[in-house]
C-alpha cells in the first residue's frame, strides 16, 4: 500500500511541478493592437485553440469570419465568439478543407463577397482521422494541401488589403513535431507506416510541410503587402485526438488534458504573429511561446520547399496560368 502511495505521490508531484513550469515559460500576447476595420479569417475558428484566437480578434473590432466544416458547430460557435467579445460582426461559413471543391467554393466565395481580408489564419488541423474510405489520407489534406489551395486562392485579396507599413498577414500553425518528419515529396499521400505511427509521421510531415509552403510563398509572391510566418502553439489540450474514439488516442487525450496547455495559452503564440508589430516586418519565420525561434536546417530547406510547392500544385490541381490570372 505504501508503495502504490509512494507512485501516486511521485506521480502527481511531477506533473504539479512540470504544470508549474510550463505555466512560467508559456509566452503571452500582450500586443493591444485594435482591429477595427479590418477583416480576420479563422479556419477551425469555432473549437479549441481558434475559438480562442477567434474571440479575440472579435474583442478587437475585426470582422471575424469562422470556417469550419460542421454545421451545429460553427452556429453555436459564432454564438458564443459575439456572446464573449460584444462583437455582432462575426460570420460562419462552411469550409471543408478536405476538398478541394468546397476549398474552392469557399474562397470564390470570400472573394465575391469581401471587400478585405487583412489576417488568414491557417488553423484548423487533425492528429488523427476518423475511418474513412477516402483513398488519400486526410490528415495531409486537411493540415496542409486544403490550407496550401485556399491561401493561394486567397492571396490577391490578402496583397490588395496590405501596405508596406500594414502588411495583411498568413498565420501558418505547424507544430515541433516535424522535426520527426521524414518527407517524400513524390509520395506526400502514401501511409508508408501503419498504424498510430504512421498516423504520427504524417502529422509531422503535414506540419513540416506548412513551414516550408510559408518559405516558398515568400519567395515566389514577393511583396510587401503581405507577411507570411508560422506560430508553434506547443503541446495544446483539445479533442484533436478523438476523432476516432480509439482507445489509445483517448488516453493520449487524457495525458494532455493534465500535462499540456489550454486552447487560451495555445492560442498566445497565433495571436502575437498576427498582432505584433515586429512581427510584421518579418516573414517566412518561427515563433513559439510568442518568441522568434531557431530552426532546424530542413526548416530552411529551399531546393525542397520547391520541390513541395511543385508538387502541391498538382495535387490540387491549380494550373500555372490559373495563378497567373489570379495574380493579375
Amino acid at each position: 500500500m505504501n508503495i502504490v502511495f509512494s507512485i501516486v505521490f511521485v506521480i502527481v508531484s511531477s506533473l504539479t511541478l512540470y504544470n508549474l513550469y510550463r505555466k512560467y515559460t508559456t509566452g503571452i500576447c500582450k500586443c493591444r493592437t485594435r482591429l477595427d476595420g479590418m477583416t480576420c479569417l479563422v479556419t477551425g475558428g469555432t473549437s479549441g485553440v481558434g475559438l480562442e484566437i477567434s474571440t479575440d480578434f472579435a474583442r478587437r473590432g475585426a470582422r471575424v469570419i469562422v470556417a469550419c466544416p460542421f454545421e451545429e458547430e460553427g452556429i453555436n460557435g459564432r454564438k458564443r465568439i459575439i456572446k464573449e467579445s460584444g462583437n455582432n460582426n462575426v460570420v460562419f461559413k462552411l469550409l471543408d478543407l478536405s476538398s478541394f471543391d468546397s476549398v474552392r467554393q469557399f474562397a470564390r466565395d470570400i472573394l465575391e463577397t469581401e471587400e478585405r481580408l487583412d489576417i488568414l489564419m491557417n488553423n484548423a488541423g487533425i492528429a488523427h482521422p476518423p475511418k474513412s474510405t477516402d483513398p488519400y489520407p486526410k490528415v495531409m489534406v486537411i493540415n496542409y494541401l486544403g490550407h496550401f489551395l485556399l491561401t493561394v486562392l486567397l492571396f490577391p485579396l490578402l496583397q490588395k488589403s496590405g501596405t508596406p507599413t500594414t502588411p495583411s498577414r498568413i498565420v501558418n500553425t505547424p507544430s515541433m513535431v516535424c522535426k520527426m518528419a521524414n518527407l517524400d515529396v513524390e509520395n506526400l499521400l502514401v501511409h508508408k507506416n501503419k498504424g498510430f505511427l504512421g498516423e504520427l509521421l504524417m502529422y509531422g510531415n503535414s506540419k513540416l510541410c506548412l513551414v516550408l509552403f510559408s518559405l516558398e510563398l515568400k519567395k515566389r509572391f514577393p511583396t510587401p503587402n503581405v507577411v507570411i510566418n508560422n506560430a508553434d502553439p506547443g503541446v495544446v489540450a483539445t479533442r484533436i485526438f478523438l476523432n476516432d474514439g480509439s482507445l489509445h488516442m483517448y488516453l493520449t487525450y487524457v495525458i494532455h488534458c493534465l500535462t499540456a496547455k489550454s486552447p487560451l495559452e495555445g492560442a498566445q503564440t497565433a495571436l502575437h504573429v498576427a498582432l505584433d508589430e515586429t512581427a510584421g516586418r518579418m516573414s517566412g519565420q518561427f515563433y513559439r511561446d510568442c518568441k522568434l525561434c531557431q530552426t532546424p536546417e530542413m526548416f530552411k530547406d529551399e531546393a525542397l520547399a520547391s520541390k513541395l510547392w511543385d508538387k502541391s500544385m498538382e495535387l490540387v490541381q491549380l494550373r500555372d496560368e490559373e495563378l497567373q490570372d489570379l495574380l493579375q
